[in-house]
């Protein structure tokens, strides 16, 4: 880590915590980042000490949100996982989310009661 990059440190910092991140403690996410980049200087902007993030209350804010918000979560999506919004979307007035998971299981229950009724089904 003495030899890396700030730049680097932010991907080694996350692999290094993967067991803390991800379900299954003993899958290795290094994979998941290769080809990417990432960049010290925004990273502190947004989630560094006194960054922007810190300065969003959701509880408060969103409160204030009347204006319909799609909630999206995907695969390159390593820091917020879809559950993250889970304690937070229900104060947004109209709110919608998307989620893979979510979105086969909706798809699964429409085919289950759509062939239920049918004659051939």
């Amino acid at each position: 880590m003495s030899r890396a990059t700030p730049d680097d440190g932010i991907i080694i910092n996350y692999v290094a915590n993967g067991p803390g991140i991800w379900y299954d403690a003993r899958f290795d996410c290094t994979d998941l980042w290769q080809g990417h980049f990432s960049s010290a200087q925004i990273f502190e902007r947004f989630v560094g000490p006194g960054g922007e993030f810190s300065k969003f209350d959701p509880t408060v804010e969103f409160s204030n949100v009347f204006c319909p918000v799609l909630i999206a979560s995907g695969v390159f999506d390593f820091a917020a996982v879809a559950t993250a919004w889970h304690k937070f979307k229900d104060l947004l007035a109209k709110h919608t989310g998307h989620s893979r998971r979510a979105a086969i299981i909706r798809i699964l229950r429409s085919r289950r009661y759509s062939t239920r009724h049918c004659s051939n089904g």
